[in-house]
C-alpha cells in the first residue's frame, strides 16, 4: 500500500494540473473543456490530529443537504451539487468565473477508519470531516534482533 501513496499522489497531481489547464480552455483540449463543464475539482487537506484523521475541502456554494459522502475501507467519497440560481441577464457582467455543477473526489486515507464514528460539518464554504482512525489495523512495530 505504501507503493500506492506516490502514485496516487501523482494522479491528484496531474488532475489538477488539467484542472488548471481547463481554465485557458485551449482548442487542443476539447475534453477538458467538457469536463470543466460538468464540475470542478475542489482542493483537500488530509492530516492526523489526536488519533483522528481529518480532511477539510473547499465546497462553497454547495448547501448541507447537497453534499454525499462515503467513507470506503481506504478512502472518502464526496459528491457535490451546486446549483446557479436564476437572475436575470445583465448586460455589464464582465467576468464570470464562479463555479456550478457536480463536485467529485475520492481521497484515499492512509489507515482504516471507524465510519460509524465520523463526523462532517460545513462552515463557510469548507467541509470538516473528522474520522476516527480503526483501532485493529494500526499495525505493529517489532525489533530487528541481531545474531
Amino acid at each position: 500500500m505504501a507503493i500506492m501513496r506516490p502514485l496516487t499522489d501523482v494522479r491528484d497531481q496531474v488532475e489538477r494540473l488539467f484542472h488548471e489547464l481547463e481554465e485557458f480552455q485551449f482548442p487542443a483540449f476539447p475534453e477538458a473543456r467538457e469536463r470543466h463543464s460538468r464540475g470542478w475539482l475542489p482542493a483537500v487537506d488530509l492530516f492526523e490530529k489526536e488519533g483522528n484523521y481529518h480532511l477539510k475541502m473547499e465546497v462553497p456554494g454547495i448547501k448541507p443537504e447537497n453534499i454525499d459522502i462515503q467513507i470506503l475501507d481506504d478512502a472518502v467519497v464526496i459528491r457535490g451539487q451546486s446549483r446557479e440560481e436564476k437572475a436575470e441577464e445583465k448586460k455589464d457582467v464582465y467576468r464570470r468565473e464562479c463555479h456550478y455543477g457536480s463536485v467529485y473526489r475520492r481521497v484515499p486515507l492512509p489507515g482504516s477508519v471507524k465510519a460509524e464514528g465520523a463526523k462532517a460539518e460545513l462552515k463557510h464554504g469548507i467541509l470538516e470531516l473528522s474520522l476516527p482512525k480503526a483501532e485493529g489495523n494500526l499495525g505493529k512495530r517489532i525489533q530487528v534482533q541481531a545474531k
